[in-house]
């Protein structure tokens, strides 16, 4: 059935994206000019409302409120907040529903509007347009509908947690909760306590452990490569049977398994069985580090003022002087860092009564971008083996925040052999800057 003129016109003087459903199947009838803009340029008419939107099954399906459902039952307008893929990037959107109905009462069609939801920028959403940004974003979309366990990994600050967030909220286990635990220094005891609510004279206030709180949602472990052999053998354990014994006997687990480091699974061979078991059984979810994403940065600064200005804390810009800085910067610590620089000088622009951020606002104590970083850089060329080794160990120990007995554990050598490495670049440095 062909959409009436007069509710095409009706559909296209609509701002926000909008699209009409066809209450006997659910199927779109007709899209707006800002509905294709905002989800892409296919053909929309025929496909469940769901499919339009991206999802694989209806809303309650993947976890989420329907307010068609509701509109559905009551005549009456209805809203929801969801998380969606679009533009290759993850937003939330509000979405909104209500009935067209003839002169009769009967309905036509729903009318389904989608905007921006208005918290968007506290909410911690990802924001980028790199090429790197939109691999991860493609890796996350790929990964979001299954319910096989995954495996974050990249560099400190560089978004391992919201990335999983993303794929929580855009799962069929979108509407449970997001539970996560910190392994680095967990003891055997004190994972019995906190996950199955096994007071055995520890921890108290754990009756309810984290595998009961996560149930229907998620369970992500962080730092699991700083976590004791012996707790990561039992939450395998765990996780192959798909059971554990708690507090009322034994429980089939239910959620998902996610979890984060600063290293590859593959580099796991140089730890111990239990970690290696552990990460095989995920599907491994690359994060790439800020250095790899240049190009993101000013939107990242941008969405960082944003959000500070809806926090009522300031109104202050950033001038073009101060953005290049940031730009060229070299950042340890990723977007957590870059983003406590923009919130510091931000405070400091609202103190001084500053309509603009400039360089000198910044403080930025680290150095321009390492020479080692561009080995990470998507047009880096070819060296020769031994530069490399010599490029990576430096960007290895500038990057690391751990002791060097760790470090040396990551890369998979010794502490002496690290130690070696290391006094061997610092002295051929020395020597190069004597040269000059």
């Amino acid at each position: 059935m062909a959409v009436a003129s007069e509710l095409d016109c009706l559909l296209s003087a609509i701002d926000e994206p909008a699209c009409l459903i066809r209450p006997e199947d659910q199927t779109v009838a007709a899209v707006n000019a800002a509905y294709t803009a905002e989800f892409g340029a296919v053909f929309f008419e025929g496909r469940r409302c769901w499919e339009a939107l991206h999802r694989a099954a209806r809303c309650p399906e993947c976890g989420l409120a329907c307010p068609l459902d509701k509109t559905g039952e009551t005549h009456r307008e209805a809203s929801a907040v969801h998380a969606i893929f679009a533009n290759d990037a993850e937003h939330r959107y509000t979405v909104i529903t209500s009935a067209v109905t003839a002169s009769d009462g009967k309905v036509l069609y729903w009318l389904e509007r989608i905007r921006p939801h208005r918290t968007d920028a506290a909410a911690g959403v990802m924001v980028g347009k790199s090429a790197a940004f939109r691999r991860i974003v493609s890796r996350l979309a790929s990964v979001s509908q299954r319910n096989s366990a995954l495996y974050f990994w990249g560099e400190e600050g560089s978004g391992r947690e919201l990335a999983a967030r993303t794929v929580h909220e855009n799962s069929p286990r979108a509407t449970g909760p997001f539970v996560k635990i910190n392994l680095a220094g967990m003891t055997v005891r004190a994972a019995h306590d906190l996950f199955a609510g096994e007071v055995s004279g520890g921890i108290a206030g754990c009756a309810t452990g984290l595998f009961a709180q996560a149930a229907g949602g998620t369970l992500f472990l962080e730092r699991v490569d700083e976590a004791d052999g012996a707790v990561l053998s039992w939450l395998c354990e765990v996780l192959h049977r798909e059971e554990y014994e708690g507090v009322k006997g034994f429980t089939v687990t239910d959620f998902r398994w996610m979890m984060s480091a600063g290293i590859s699974s593959r580099a796991f061979a140089a730890f111990g069985e239990a970690q290696k078991t552990l990460v095989a059984e995920a599907v491994p979810v690359f994060i790439e580090p800020l250095s790899a994403r240049r190009d993101d940065v000013e939107l990242l600064v941008r969405h960082f003022l944003s959000d500070f200005r809806r926090q009522g804390e300031g109104t202050a810009d950033v001038s073009p002087e101060a953005l290049s800085a940031l730009t060229g910067a070299r950042w340890k610590a990723n977007i957590r860092e870059l983003r406590e620089t923009v919130f510091a000088a931000a405070r400091r622009a609202a103190a001084e009564d500053a309509s603009c951020i400039t360089p000198e606002m910044l403080s930025l104590t680290q150095e321009p971008a390492d020479e080692a970083d561009s080995l990470f850089q998507p047009d880096a060329g070819i060296r020769p083996v031994a530069e490399v080794n010599d490029l990576y160990i430096r960007w290895a120990v500038n990057r690391f925040s751990g002791s060097r007995a760790q470090l040396a554990r990551r890369l998979g050598i010794s502490e002496r052999t690290l130690y070696r490495l290391a006094a061997a670049q610092r002295l051929a440095r020395k020597k190069s800057a004597v040269g000059k």
